[in-house]
């Protein structure tokens, strides 16, 4: 199972999966949701598009995570009932 994380940088955001200590970025993929419907639309397995998604990018995932990198975790709040 991979463990992703949604990043920003500024108005820039991407996906990445968790391969600790780095984070490897997918490319071409903005947010878990377009990822979950990028593997819904062409009928693939999600692992199948994330494994074809993933670039040679890095990030320091410690980095990232302290906040010593220019990218931020983006964090989803829940729908207020």
């Amino acid at each position: 199972m991979s463990r992703l994380v949604q990043i920003r940088n500024g108005a820039e955001r991407r996906v990445a999966v968790v391969d600790e200590p780095r984070l490897r970025v997918l490319s071409g993929v903005e947010s878990l949701y377009g990822l979950a419907a990028d593997a819904l639309a062409s009928r693939r397995r999600l692992h199948a598009v994330i494994d074809a998604c993933t670039s040679d990018d890095t990030l320091s995932y410690d980095d990232v995570y302290a906040g010593r990198s220019p990218w931020r975790r983006t964090v989803s709040s829940p729908e207020p009932a």
